[in-house]
């Protein structure tokens, strides 16, 4: 089925921008600013972002806030170990270059276990689970181009000196159940992330490290997202609000979510 989106709020080429959006019958997403095209649906979605679709590093992807990727439930390849020899059994890495699991202790860059961790010396990328604050001098201290790493959004919450290791790009990934809401509520709305740095740091970060396509662009398959950002909700009757609703996600150019308000 071919849908229209219009009037939106376009994740374009690292910014922001009101768009057309056109998707065909394969899945395929177009730009068509002032053209009048035909297509099965035709919805107008002023005021509200179309972004690229979210990634979920551990969590099972939802479909309803905007995740169409769960990296860690994956089943590709057996791209990811989770350690219990290290002291800590939710250690995980990832080889970006090879696709191939860490068996070893020998082919670890980063050991988390204690502030005397040990980093190793390795060639290839790595990407480091919820790194803690204590974890993060280390980190900074070796400079090496090849580790990556992601921080839990409840983590971020509490310390909220990781910012600056955002800012600089140390940390490029946030992860957790709901992340992007809770970004926008408590960073984007007190001025401490722009929008366009939380989207790069639930998605297209995400990607590059993974090796992933997951951009707005012509001719690309659509996994999209589209968010009003005004409304709110909790998730438990004892949470905060937070702010941003999913109203439509498709994964793989098919509509997969969409809200009955729309």
């Amino acid at each position: 089925m071919s849908l229209v989106l219009k009037n939106g709020n376009v994740f374009y080429k690292n910014r922001f921008q009101i768009k057309d959006l056109f998707i065909d019958n394969s899945g395929k997403l177009f730009i068509i600013d002032d053209v009048d095209i035909d297509a099965d649906e035709v919805i107008d979605i002023s005021g509200c972002h179309i972004m690229p679709s979210f990634i979920s590093l551990y969590d099972d992807k939802q479909f309803n806030e905007g995740y169409t990727v769960s990296i860690m439930s994956s089943e590709k390849n057996g791209d990811f170990i989770i350690s219990d020899d290290l002291g800590n059994k939710d250690a995980i890495a990832y080889l970006i270059d090879e696709h191939k699991p860490i068996n070893t202790n020998e082919d670890l860059l980063f050991i988390s276990d204690s502030v005397n961790d040990k980093i190793l010396k390795m060639y290839n990328t790595l990407h480091i689970k919820k790194i803690k604050k204590e974890e993060i001098k280390f980190l900074i201290n070796k400079g090496n181009k090849n580790l990556t790493c992601d921080v839990d959004i409840d983590e971020l919450i509490i310390n909220r000196d990781f910012i600056k290791y955002i800012k600089d790009k140390t940390i490029k990934c946030v992860s957790g159940k709901n992340s992007f809401c809770k970004l926008y509520t408590n960073f984007v709305k007190e001025k401490l992330l722009t929008l366009e740095e939380v989207v790069n740091l639930v998605s297209l970060n995400i990607a590059d490290i993974f090796c992933l396509d997951n951009v707005i662009e012509n001719f690309e398959i659509a996994n999209i997202c589209i968010f009003d950002l005004n409304k709110s909700y909790r998730e438990n009757k004892n949470a905060p609000y937070i702010f941003g609703k999913c109203l439509m996600t498709i994964s793989d150019g098919k509509v997969v979510f969409k809200d009955n308000t729309l």
